[in-house]
């Protein structure tokens, strides 16, 4: 500029040397998917950003990552700091009910439930010490199945009682909760678990359905993947290689696995509860029509001044696919949807909208997908005769002081290779009456038995299952035995 003469000394120069490669374990066609349906899911519930993470369970690998809203990295100064943050390694959030399944898996794995229990839920409110609990789903009774299906978070506070505080906490340790999990991005944060010293009476309940501990998008999608995946904790990863100048390879990354996490035992179980949520309970909305789906939806008041909003929510669903055998894992979270609320409402149909187009882009995702039959509904399989069922184990009622003496009851009467006529009995006395003559039971409503589903008198077989429908008025109708 000021016309001066700049003179160079060849043998003091150093020539310029080509760099090297990085590869990257993302996706380019799970990327564009990712980041087209995440911004039609902002616009669509008008939030205020989002996130999405695609990851494949048994790997670590991450196929792909997305935070809206974006920027333009070749411009980035012209973008706010808030902007240019990577939401999914940085964001902690207090996670709702998509921590249930890991909740879920580690009393399972403690052998604390089992399957065909009976919770009372309490018709959708309940109280413990001065804080009240609801239910947006309110049922009087759930199994444990049915807790997980219907996201009941008095069903999951009441279960979290049978596992002490420092059990509790070092499971959610060894899910990697409170931990960074090491992703080879920068600026990721460890969120916040409370250790049990500080735990007050009530901390545990809601920490089993998402409040009082805060995760990150990374941290809840590589828990997740534990639970599906046979129960391996891995470290997410998204750096493939290192090539030089030359193309030449330089260094490899390996998937990593950190710890076994709970049994493969309770890892099929948990999915097997997950795949209902999808096909009977909250998730419907991420439902494929030719693959089987499972997942998790979850719901949690933002903490805003102090304060927990009754308008502003984080509303997010995990899921995986194919269930049988899992290869992709995707989590989607979008803070404050205005048009909608819940997880099953906003993330869910962002999640399936993601499914559909991967498994039309990747045709080796699901290579069987139009030969896969989609898995009955829930109550027909309940209603179908099973005549090769092994009798049940008792049914428990988690109230136990609730429960009725039957001394006075026609449980001394009942034949046990007959159906007997429960209508008009209360609910706690039918199922103790199925319980003794060693029926499964499905309890809809509450109150008193109207209908049964196996007609009194018919032969039973031990095993069998029968749904009983309730209300909350006795029938006018007169009891047959």
């Amino acid at each position: 500029v000021l016309g001066r003469t700049v003179s160079v000394d060849n043998e003091k120069s150093i020539k310029p040397v080509s760099g090297g490669n990085v590869t990257l374990t993302i996706d380019k066609d799970y990327q564009t998917i990712l980041e087209r349906e995440l911004k039609w899911g902002l616009e669509k519930f008008e939030g205020d950003s989002a996130s999405g993470i695609i990851i494949n369970p048994n790997t670590g690998e991450i196929l792909a990552a997305a935070s809206l809203p974006d920027y333009d990295p070749g411009n980035y100064k012209k973008f706010e700091l808030n902007t240019r943050r990577n939401r999914g390694i940085t964001d902690p959030y207090e996670p709702g009910s998509i921590i249930k399944p890991i909740v879920m898996s580690m009393l399972v794995e403690e052998k604390l439930i089992k399957g065909e229990e009976i919770i009372n839920t309490e018709n959708g409110k309940y109280k413990i010490r001065s804080a009240n609990i609801t239910d947006t789903h309110p049922h009087a009774y759930l199994t444990a199945r049915g807790v997980l299906e219907e996201s009941s978070n008095i069903g999951m506070a009441k279960l979290s009682t049978r596992i002490n505080e420092n059990n509790f906490y070092k499971y959610l340790r060894d899910f990697g909760f409170g931990n960074i999990t090491s992703i080879d991005l920068p600026g990721e944060s460890k969120g916040y678990l409370k250790k049990p010293k500080s735990y007050s009476k009530i901390s545990k309940p809601f920490m089993s359905f998402g409040y009082e501990l805060a995760v990150t998008p990374i941290q809840m999608l590589s828990a997740f993947a534990a639970v599906i995946n046979g129960g391996n904790l891995y470290k997410p990863f998204i750096v493939k290689d290192l090539k030089d100048s030359k193309g030449r390879i330089t260094e490899t990354f390996m998937p990593e696995k950190i710890r076994q996490v709970i049994s493969k035992a309770t890892s099929d179980k948990i999915i097997d509860f997950l795949i209902g949520v999808v096909e009977e309970g909250t998730g419907s909305n991420a439902k494929l029509d030719n693959v089987l789906v499972g997942g998790k939806t979850g719901t949690a008041q933002m903490l805003i001044d102090g304060s927990y909003s009754k308008r502003e929510y984080n509303a997010s669903f995990i899921g995986f696919f194919p269930a049988e055998e899992p290869r992709v894992a995707c989590l989607i979270q979008v803070s404050s949807p205005t048009v909608g609320r819940y997880g099953g409402q906003v993330a869910a149909p962002i999640f399936k909208r993601v499914a559909e187009s991967l498994i039309e882009a990747d045709l080796n995702l699901v290579p069987q997908k139009n030969r896969i039959e989609r898995r009955k509904k829930y109550l027909d399989e309940l209603l179908k005769n099973n005549s090769n069922a092994t009798p049940n184990r008792p049914i428990k009622f988690s109230n136990i002081g609730e429960q009725q003496s039957l001394e006075n009851s026609q449980v001394k009467n009942i034949q046990k290779d007959k159906m007997p006529n429960l209508i008009n009995m209360s609910v706690r006395e039918a199922v103790a009456i199925l319980n003794d003559i060693g029926l499964k039971c499905k309890v809809v409503g509450n109150g008193f038995v109207s209908k049964q589903s196996i007609a009194a008198n018919t032969p039973i077989t031990p095993g069998q299952i029968c749904i009983i429908n309730c209300e909350a008025n006795r029938s006018k109708g007169l009891r047959l035995n």
